[in-house]
């Protein structure tokens, strides 16, 4: 969280509250949890290119003060747009599943994609195809995984049924 009354990314004042003053981890943490609504995601960087820098911040609006809670997150010190935009997609995904505000996967990736610069759009949107893509893939094989499985599980209950019925009539038989 800042430590100044405006966050220097947006003319906002911040969240005046006494557990944000204090300036104490632990009261900060759960004052935001407690009061931060209407949240939402800001990034900034310079380009794809060059990574250097960037910013990745939960915004929301305090309930008690109506002024702005931000927690700054530094996704991991990628070395390809490629790793950057998934270190950015798995902190999203994880926050949004943290906190149970799950959107639904279009407007996930929505909000995903609108946070980059309009010129990176298209990259990010690429990319976000070859990562459903490769996600269906793996869902596609653990299905196929599965069905067989169950196939299998099948095959080992019939034969052990007609083991069963094959001993009891050789049990009848010799009696």
């Amino acid at each position: 969280m800042c430590e100044k009354h405006y966050c220097t990314h947006s003319p906002e004042t911040l969240c005046s509250c006494a557990p944000v003053q204090s300036g104490d981890v632990a009261q900060i943490v759960f004052h935001m949890a407690e009061n931060m609504e209407d949240i939402r995601w800001e990034l900034d960087y310079k380009s794809l290119a060059d990574l250097s820098g960037h910013r990745l911040c939960a915004v929301g609006k305090c309930r008690q003060c109506g002024g702005r809670l931000c927690a700054g997150q530094y996704p991991v010190d990628a070395q390809t747009p490629e790793d950057f935009l998934a270190a950015v997609y798995r902190q999203l995904d994880q926050f949004h599943r943290r906190l149970d505000a799950a959107l639904s996967h279009p407007a996930f990736c929505g909000r995903f994609a609108a946070m980059f610069h309009e010129e990176d759009r298209p990259f990010v949107e690429d990319w976000l195809v070859q990562r459903e893509a490769k996600t269906g893939d793996k869902t596609e094989l653990c299905r196929w995984i599965a069905l067989i499985g169950l196939a299998l599980l099948g095959m080992l209950l019939s034969m052990a049924t007609l083991r069963k019925k094959q001993e009891e009539s050789a049990e009848e038989k010799q009696e």
